[in-house]
Order: structure tokens, then sequence, then C-alpha cells
């Protein structure tokens, strides 16, 4: 729709024309630029999907995102720790 003008069925609506003419225009003003991404490439994926395990860790790594668990484990010890010292 950012490329190609011409009107689309999902475009009637006053929301979804308003952010189409919106990103249209930053597209032609050159202050954006739209990159076709894969479905096998997005890392959103890990929040909306069911993965395998292979997928997710690779998607985790690549979003950058900390295993909970070894936070988790860090903060046990930590708090474990601190209440030794203190008795």
């Amino acid at each position: 729709m950012t490329h190609n003008p011409q009107f689309h069925g999902r475009s009637k609506h006053n929301i979804i024309g308003i952010k189409y003419h919106f990103v249209r225009e930053h597209v032609q003003a050159g202050d954006i630029k739209l990159v076709y991404c894969p479905t096998g490439e997005m890392t959103a994926a890990i929040l909306t999907k069911g993965l395998s395990r292979e997928r997710f860790c690779k998607l985790r790594n690549e979003a950058d995102l900390i295993n909970v668990y070894i936070v988790y484990l860090l903060i046990c010890t930590v708090v474990m720790v601190s209440v030794r010292n203190d008795n």
C-alpha cells in the first residue's frame, strides 16, 4: 500500500487510511524505508507464537533477551548470601 497509492479494501476504514497515508508520505519523503521481512526472520514471533525450543532460543538470542531463569538464580544467590551475612 505504501508503494502503490491505489485503493485497497482494507484501507477504507479511517484509522487504517490515516496510518497508510502517514507511512506512505514518509516513505516518499525518504524519512523511512520499508523492507520485507520473511516470517521466519521476524523476531517478534517469540512473543506471539508457540515455537520449537531451537527457534525460541535463536530468536531470544537475536533479540538480546536474557534468560529469565538465570536472572532468577542470580537474585536468589545474592539474597542467600546477604541473609547469611546478616546472621
